[in-house]
């Protein structure tokens, strides 16, 4: 008993030294700079000192980072205050397999043996040179499934693509594979889910009308675009960096400038933000293409920002699959 007091008061005196610390407001303005918000928000309960600040400690950080105090300034205000605008991150390097996937269906791309609902089959293999990859085999047309694949969910609400990083290679290819588009919600409710529908667009491979394969940024819309990046080779892998701009946080218009193997090819495509739902992967034709190391920056927007209407006027199509998982 003696020595189990002993070890308690040991510990306590242990983490006087930091509480001290913390109660310096010096200190703590440093630290709370490099905090993201879900760590402020745990602080009170590591420490009773640390919860009588919590007040003080989240005043200082909505104005160190020059954001307005809000009215009333309630707890959950001012966390909601310091989310928007902060820097996310999701990376997919495949080591995980393809359990957070779905296939268009709406069950796991892993349990899908052989060529599942989209006509193509799932597989994580070694990619070139290290790491692994999606690939995705394809064979035959299957009409109204050309637009379905596989598609992982970017949880959260309003939330704004700043930044896709993806390395991608094909093996051949009969018209279009390799597709990755980043994809928002559906249009409205009880309105189904569609890769396409859904897309604010993204890479893929291409073959175009003289028959030359290429890397392409596609553009779904009423008019889709496509902007041509380079002429393509087969089992060549290309890291495709694309930097996304709003206008401004009133408009849900915006810019992306595109760069392939660190060489910026195109600058200033028109792109429309919708918010960030899932990042969607397949194959529109026949053929192998290979979807290595995904990376997405994103951040939380104000509810009262603009998003655009992806494909106004259009049918609603595709999956139920959406809000499934």
């Amino acid at each position: 008993m003696v020595a189990t007091r002993t070890a308690r008061r040991a510990a306590h005196n242990r983490s006087l030294p930091f509480l001290a610390l913390w109660s310096r407001d010096d200190v703590t303005d440093s630290v709370v700079d490099f905090l993201p918000t879900k760590t402020i928000a745990v602080l009170p309960i590591v420490a009773k000192p640390l919860r009588a600040a919590q007040q003080r400690v989240l005043l200082t950080a909505v104005r160190r980072r020059g954001k307005t105090v809000p009215s009333p300034p309630t707890t959950q205000a001012f966390l909601d205050t310091l989310v928007i605008g902060e820097a996310r991150y999701f990376r997919e390097d495949w080591e995980g397999g393809l359990e957070q996937w779905r296939e268009s269906a709406g069950y796991t791309a892993a349990a899908a043996v052989g060529r599942g609902n989209s006509g193509a089959a799932y597989t994580v293999k070694p990619f070139h040179g290290g790491g692994r990859c999606l690939e995705i085999d394809k064979a035959g047309y299957y009409e109204n499934e050309s637009h379905k694949g596989v598609s992982r969910r970017i949880h959260g609400e309003n939330l704004r693509v700043t930044r896709l990083r993806v390395t991608m290679s094909y093996v051949n290819m009969v018209d279009a594979v390799g597709y990755l588009l980043l994809c928002g919600p559906p249009r409205g409710p009880g309105l189904a889910y569609n890769a396409l529908h859904n897309s604010m667009g993204g890479p893929k491979f291409d073959r175009d009308d003289d028959d030359v394969e290429t890397l392409v940024w596609f553009r779904p819309g009423c008019t889709p675009v496509t902007i041509q990046l380079l002429e393509a080779t087969p089992n060549t892998p290309y890291t495709v960096d694309a930097i996304f701009h709003v206008e401004s946080e009133t408009c849900c218009s915006g810019s992306v400038d595109v760069s392939v193997n660190g060489q910026q090819l195109v600058q200033g495509v028109p792109f429309d933000h919708v918010p960030l739902s899932r990042v969607h992967a397949y194959n529109f034709s026949s053929g192998t293409s290979k979807i290595g190391e995904i990376e997405l920056w994103y951040e939380a927007a104000h509810s009262s920002d603009q998003f655009s209407d992806p494909r106004p006027g259009l049918p609603a199509g595709g999956d139920s699959s959406e809000e499934s998982d």
